[in-house]
């Protein structure tokens, strides 16, 4: 069993989180070429996701987009695309990237914690997707960030995740034990010793994911209609969600399709 090296880690500030992939671009472009955290098969479940539930020329935003690699394919034809991240090297190629699909674009440089706390009240949009990301903030942050996004939903609209989760019963060093085994496993070949250093060192001092009921509570208390578990990878270290805002689709503006599955889980307390 791994045992954190820094026993008093808190959630890093999002500056600090932007400042370790702007400097560290690289390391993150060989972890999804290498699939070692199961991008390839979450974003294939997501492309079938928001193919079947977006409306045609549907409002799509994407917090942390990153550099887009990964999203673009999976955006629906005739979507309007907002990306929102803080890393600038990031934006400058998921420009380039979304270009090269023939997406037209907004992208944001931003904190999407602060992005979405000045969000326009009124809602805007028909589907929210975040992805390995919102595991950097505090529960408490998390909760919030699901507050906001319900808020800019449009009716029936929905919020994808796609982040690290703990399995029931797991506390932090668990989790994080599962996680680096997959790390190591298959980037072995793909990292020097060196990187793998630096990419421990920023997984144990910023990773504080919560379990798949942890967040279904969450999206409870937010006041979204149905929460759906889609996929587990990873170990079980990873995890990808669905939840629903309540209302039926606006005609002739947008809305995903009905779903009638229903998620809950109990919140681990």
């Amino acid at each position: 069993m791994v045992t954190e090296t820094t026993p008093a880690a808190t959630p890093l500030q999002a500056d600090d989180v932007g400042a370790f992939f702007a400097k560290s671009w690289a390391l993150y472009r060989t972890m999804l070429t290498g699939n070692i955290l199961s991008h390839r098969e979450f974003f294939d479940v997501l492309k079938r996701e928001l193919a079947e539930r977006m409306p045609a020329g549907g409002r799509l935003l994407d917090l942390a987009c990153g550099d887009a690699t990964m999203m673009a394919p999976a955006i629906p034809a005739g979507a309007d695309y907002t990306g929102v991240d803080l890393a600038r090297p990031a934006l400058d190629l998921a420009a380039e990237c979304l270009r090269q699909h023939g997406i037209s674009a907004t992208l944001v440089e931003a904190d999407f914690q602060v992005f979405m706390a000045e969000a326009p009240a009124s809602p805007a949009y028909d589907a929210v997707v975040i992805s390995y990301s919102l595991h950097h903030l505090e529960t408490a942050a998390k909760q919030k960030l699901l507050n906001d996004i319900i808020r800019v939903l449009l009716p029936g609209g929905a919020l994808w995740v796609i982040d690290g989760m703990r399995q029931w019963g797991d506390d932090r060093p668990a989790w994080l034990d599962r996680l680096w085994h997959v790390i190591q496993t298959r980037g072995a070949s793909l990292y020097s010793p060196e990187e793998l250093a630096a990419m421990k060192s920023h997984v144990w001092t910023s990773d504080f994911p919560e379990s798949s009921a942890g967040y279904a509570a969450m999206a409870i208390r937010a006041g979204y209609e149905r929460w759906e578990f889609l996929l587990g990878e990873g170990e079980g270290s990873l995890g990808m969600f669905r939840a629903t805002k309540p209302g039926a689709p606006v005609s002739g503006v947008g809305g995903v399709k009905e779903d009638q599955s229903v998620g809950s889980e109990d919140d681990e307390g």
